[in-house]
């Protein structure tokens, strides 16, 4: 069904088949009048968002929507609203996109055979998709939602704002060739889906195509106000750019909250080492993790202390931008730079006599992101797998179909931010790293002996050898999540704990139901832009299927 998109970007949801109300919003609805709702746009926001309502769907969750996102009128609860009913072309078309050129699936899906049968150079080559029924169906920023083609271009944490990057924030979809805006498509090529159209979509610019156009780079603006990931208030931003920008927001993890796009690894060298979705995503130790590409160099009788030290040293994927970055030889060709100093740690690869080498945090040479009187059980290891495939005891192998079930919680890092992990849904994309319901995501941690000062009871993997895990034991980052009151919450990066975190929090906590005087466009973005609807919305309710 469509129920994990649901919402999760601005769309006309509810004439999607497999969406809750999509019964209520048939073709033959009276679109001009009482089904008018049906054909606008909208997403789920934050509770600070002013135009923010409560959704009765998802009854006894705290869930809200909003058309205003979009752009759009909420002629379903206020038929009489200015601008209701909707029809942004003033054609009696009722559509979000121009009538002149319809969005070919509007109200449908893809057809199996596309999917199926093409491109003709790689016959179903997206079929496995989860969700490729839809993409491209209606006016949305597919490109930005996992599991479409061109997602793992458009990784979390991507400069928006970079000509590289701000397509994925820009509504189009399917339609005829005789559209005048339309564009060739290669994704089904050979089949009836042969181009597509930004500019169907209420004017939307071809900013993938022609970044110089009028309206770009894509954002919210006063003529065209769609939910977006982000705005660009000084335009155009390259990749390269090395301005005075602070190095806090050009150091960040460029794929925190995401996998590593496949196009650097696939067809490569290390297409098939076992952690390699996961390699440089966000700061941890990552070359003495098995199935990465240089964990055969680091062993666990490797001589830390000496020439092996760069093993032990946290780092991550970071923008060209960034003051510390530095060209990966891992993929070659590719345009990719890394860094240690994002992570807090000095580069003691390139440079093993600079200040800081070798890398000792704790000062007691063990040469360990983690506090040696409280070791990561499986640092430079995977997790058993008896422990994934049978517990918890209450649900035996709940996690095992997770794919890289077998990292979690072994080193330091902040895996509840990684997709496929048993936390994730609750880390969605998006979400406000400084409210006390989501800033845990983005700490690091790993699983460790119960005799640890630190330890806290897991559920986890209830029942076995893995039931504790430690914040502290990780650079003594705080335990936000069972204590939102300790000294260092919310975390960030500070000057004693420099560790790539998705966002930073100047002003300390922010509850989610603030409604300050903060600027709409921040409060209003779409809650789960970049990602699927989490799962506890939906699961075990009547919309699971």
């Amino acid at each position: 069904t469509a129920i994990a998109k649901y919402g999760t970007m601005c769309a006309a949801w509810d004439q999607v088949p497999g969406t809750p109300w999509s019964s209520s919003c048939t073709p033959d609805s009276d679109f001009g009048g009482s089904a008018n709702w049906c054909q606008i746009p909208w997403c789920y926001v934050s509770a600070r968002c002013k135009s923010a309502a409560p959704t009765d769907v998802f009854k006894g969750q705290e869930l809200f929507y909003s058309y205003e996102a979009c752009g759009a009128p909420d002629c379903y609860n206020h038929a009489d609203a200015p601008g209701c009913p909707y029809d942004p072309h003033g054609m009696a078309s009722y559509t979000v996109f121009d009538p002149a050129c319809p969005c070919l699936f509007h109200g449908a899906h893809l057809p199996p055979a596309v999917y199926n049968h093409y491109p003709s150079s790689h016959p179903g080559l997206y079929r496995g998709n989860p969700h490729i029924f839809l993409y491209g169906t209606t006016c949305a920023a597919w490109d930005q939602s996992p599991g479409t083609p061109w997602f793992e271009y458009c990784p979390a944490g991507a400069d928006w704002c970079s000509p590289d990057y701000n397509w994925c924030q820009i509504p189009w979809c399917y339609v005829h060739e005789n559209c005048p805006s339309a564009v060739p498509s290669g994704v089904f090529e050979g089949s009836q889906v042969a181009y597509y159209s930004y500019d169907t979509c209420l004017g939307a610019p071809d900013c993938y195509n022609d970044p110089h156009q009028e309206g770009c780079p894509f954002q919210e603006t006063e003529n065209m106000s769609w939910g977006t990931g982000v705005d660009c208030p000084d335009g155009w931003r390259a990749d390269n750019d090395t301005d005075d920008r602070d190095d806090s927001e050009d150091c960040s993890c460029k794929f925190q909250g995401a996998d590593l796009p496949e196009h650097f690894y696939s067809d490569g060298d290390y297409e098939n080492h076992t952690a390699i979705a996961k390699y440089g995503t966000m700061c941890a130790a990552w070359d003495q993790v098995p199935g990465t590409p240089w964990s055969s160099s680091c062993t666990p009788d490797s001589d830390f202390g000496g020439s092996a030290n760069w093993c032990q040293i946290p780092w991550c994927y970071v923008s060209a931008r960034c003051k510390s970055a530095a060209p990966t030889d891992v993929f070659k060709g590719q345009e990719l730079f890394y860094s240690y100093e994002a992570c807090g740690a000095p580069d003691c690869y390139n440079h093993a006599d600079a200040p800081g080498c070798p890398y000792d945090p704790h000062g007691m040479a063990s040469y360990t992101v983690f506090d040696p009187a409280c070791p990561c059980l499986f640092h430079g290891a995977h997790l058993p797998p008896a422990v994934y495939n049978h517990y918890p005891s209450s649900h035996p192998g709940l996690y095992r179909g997770n794919p890289h079930i077998f990292l979690y919680g072994t080193t330091c890092a902040a895996w509840d931010q990684s997709p496929g992990t048993p936390w994730f849904e609750y880390c969605p994309a998006g979400a406000d790293w400084c409210s006390p319901d989501y800033n845990w995501c983005q700490i690091p941690w790993c699983y460790v002996h119960e005799n640890c000062p630190s330890a806290v009871p897991s559920g986890v993997f209830e029942g076995s050898q893995v039931a504790y895990y430690s914040y502290d034991t990780c650079l003594g980052a705080p335990d936000c999540y069972n204590d939102p009151h300790q000294e260092g919450c919310p975390f960030q990066e500070t000057e004693n704990m420099s560790w790539g975190t998705g966002v930073d929090c100047p002003d300390g906590w922010r509850a989610d139901n603030d409604t300050d005087d903060r600027d709409d466009s921040e409060d209003c973005s779409c809650k789960f832009q970049g990602a699927d609807l989490p799962e506890h919305f939906y699961s075990d309710g009547d919309y699971e299927n």
